[in-house]
């Protein structure tokens, strides 16, 4: 699958409520913030639907932006198409690629791999 650069253009439609998104920060570490920006999300609560129907629950937009932690919501790194559903409606599609989380344990597993190999353990 191959995907394009989030990047859409905000497009004012005269009465539209639904929300839009304009950006994604791609790719994104499974335990680093996850930034979404747009227009019309809920500043209240807003879902995140994935393909295969998932949905999480995200708090709201700040300055047009929704904030979240994949792995703290339960979100395992993959690629997703995604759209936000809010109390005004669902987004245009966008796409996730959320990469896995580096942290001190995959660091020493790799580091211990090397030194393995090296010493033919």
């Amino acid at each position: 699958i191959t995907f394009k650069p989030s990047a859409t253009p905000a497009i004012t439609i005269i009465g539209e409520k639904a929300p839009y998104i304009t950006s994604v920060n791609n790719p994104i570490k499974a335990n680093l913030p996850a930034i979404i920006e747009g227009v019309r999300f809920s500043p209240t609560e807003n879902i995140l639907i994935v393909s295969g129907g998932q949905q999480y629950k995200l708090k709201g937009a700040v300055n047009n932006k929704i904030t979240f932690i994949p792995s703290e919501i339960g979100l395992a790194p993959g690629e997703y198409g995604f759209q936000i559903d809010s109390v005004y409606g669902k987004s245009n599609y966008e796409w996730l690629d959320i990469k896995e989380a580096t942290n001190a344990a995959n660091i020493f597993t790799a580091f211990w791999g090397l030194v393995r190999d090296i010493l033919d353990f």
